[in-house]
């Protein structure tokens, strides 16, 4: 026999039931009574109809997620690190970011991100390109560059992302900015980046190492973006989403995304 207390638990559990038969669990779960769960909505079209992000939500959570975990892994951080916040963000702004498929071709969250926090993602992102190394020397057969990833800086202004890579070779110790024009409110670029034929700084380095200094800032910047973009949800192939456009404005840009669309013979 039952001991008295777990009879009067189960008959507890059992009346419970009986009051719940008639109900929808469906609609306990988020249905129509209450409303969609946050994160849930679509529009008619199939694009994600969210609440709005701040830039400083992902700072904030960026710098709680910095002291609540010390010595993150290097060689590989960026999508570590961006996943994490992501989550982050997720639990701090309910409905902020999708928890549902997104359709192909159809837009995600935007995510506005402060310079200060999209200036650690790049790090990340040209550290990973120096396979995990914080400095690593550059060799043509005759000329050696050492970069400094580490070091770098992420300046943002009004349609413009200007990233600073501090350089040092013989007898140069230089700061070299390459420029990027993108999109802003007056200006829709999508992921259409411009910069000059040269980085800005020392005259020589520009020369020699230009195009090179070019392509390593522009990756490291497309890696920070396509990171925060598929960290933030899925389409329904459960491939991630990608970023569609950068928008910059002074101290923070906004990287719109979306479900990819499918290419006949590509894989997702």
């Amino acid at each position: 026999m039952l001991r008295p207390d777990l009879r009067a638990r189960l008959e507890r559990v059992r009346d419970d039931l009986e009051v719940l038969q008639d109900v929808n669990l469906g609609d306990l779960l988020g249905g129509s009574a209450t409303g969609p769960l946050p994160g849930t909505v679509l529009t008619p079209a199939g694009d994600f109809a969210g609440v709005a992000i701040r830039a400083t939500d992902l700072g904030r959570v960026l710098g709680d997620l910095a002291l609540t975990r010390p010595g993150l892994p290097r060689a590989d951080a960026l999508d570590f690190v961006a996943t994490a916040a992501i989550e982050a963000l997720r639990k701090a702004v309910p409905g902020s970011l999708p928890l549902v498929p997104i359709p192909e071709g159809r837009k995600g969250a935007a995510i506005p991100v402060g310079s200060g926090a999209l200036g650690e993602f790049v790090r990340l992102a040209a550290i990973r390109r120096l396979g995990g190394n914080e400095r690593a020397v550059w060799d043509d057969g005759v000329n050696e560059l050492l970069v400094d990833a580490a070091g770098i800086v992420t300046v943002v202004t009004d349609g413009q992302v200007r990233i600073e890579i501090p350089v040092v070779c013989d007898q140069v110790k230089a700061r070299m900015q390459v420029p990027f024009a993108v999109g802003s409110a007056a200006r829709v670029a999508g992921m259409v980046m411009a910069t000059a034929d040269r980085p800005a700084g020392d005259a020589l380095v520009a020369r020699i190492w230009g195009e090179a200094l070019i392509a390593f800032a522009h990756g490291a910047l497309l890696d920070a973006t396509e990171s925060l973009a598929g960290a933030s949800g899925r389409d329904l192939a459960n491939a991630r989403l990608v970023p569609r456009a950068i928008s910059a404005r002074q101290g923070q840009v906004t990287i719109e995304t979306q479900a990819a669309f499918r290419i006949e013979g590509r894989k997702p």
